[in-house]
């Protein structure tokens, strides 16, 4: 019987050292491998600038005008506001210029503080301010005396600029011409360092919109029509290009 239970008790070893080494195998096995170092060089690039330029006439106009009052109460300069933009807007309307060409950029009706030096100025002053949106540029001298005769206390700003369409025709014309700056520049680079242009890697741009403001108001006489001349839009557009590049 003794016998019995060392040999069951042998075997139950033998069975166990075993286990161990297979789990020592499994484990070993399992081990991560060093890396291997490579010897692999980064790719040439080549980065270079560039510059386009492009302009063309302007085919819109915003024309900013105010409206303004003044009056001892608040009450009063609304009243006072509300009439002489009627005014402006009944005036434009016979010029030609439609409701949706004409938006609200500000208004404000607070206390006059012209009052603290003089005590007879009038407590409280307004101002509407206003933005023509025009499609025509031509129309630009006629809807400022429009606007001046139906109510506007004065002109603030004028300023010409261009379509979507044309904004975009604009600019790509001038990055067009930038690329093929930048082309130019890393191909002569290139070549002096005893490299060959392989592909693009990055590119990045800005964009530069130049607006003319030019006033040029005609006054022979008291009925003469105001003239405005507009100079170009023109458009600088920068590009900054890394060219991929191996040796000759």
């Amino acid at each position: 019987m003794r016998q019995q239970t060392l040999l069951t008790v042998g075997v139950a070893m033998m069975l166990l050292i075993s286990g161990v080494g297979i789990a020592a195998a499994v484990t070993m096995d399992d081990q991560p491998t060093e890396p291997t170092m490579t010897d692999e060089k980064p790719t040439p690039t080549v980065t270079v600038s560039g510059v386009g330029n492009a302009e063309t006439a302007a085919d819109r106009a915003v024309v900013s005008v105010t409206v303004e009052a003044t009056a001892d109460s608040a009450g009063e300069v609304r009243d006072r506001l509300a009439a002489n933009a009627s005014g402006m807007r009944d005036a434009l309307a016979e010029a030609g210029i439609e409701s949706d060409q004409l938006r609200t950029a500000r208004y404000d009706i607070s206390r006059n503080y012209e009052r603290r030096e003089d005590p007879d100025a009038p407590a409280y002053r307004g101002q509407h301010g206003f933005e023509i949106l025009l499609s025509d540029t031509e129309q630009v001298g006629t809807t400022l005396d429009a606007a001046v005769e139906g109510g506007a206390s004065y002109v603030e700003d004028i300023r010409f600029t261009l379509s979507d369409a044309a904004k975009q025709e604009l600019r790509t014309e001038a990055l067009t011409e930038a690329m093929a700056t930048a082309r130019g520049e890393a191909e002569t680079l290139a070549d002096s360092g005893g490299l060959e242009l392989d592909g693009t890697a990055e590119i990045s741009t800005t964009t530069d919109y130049r607006r003319p403001v030019a006033l040029s108001a005609d006054s022979a006489g008291e009925s003469a029509a105001t003239s405005i001349d507009a100079g170009p839009v023109s458009v600088s557009v920068a590009v900054e290009v890394t060219y991929e590049a191996q040796p000759v």
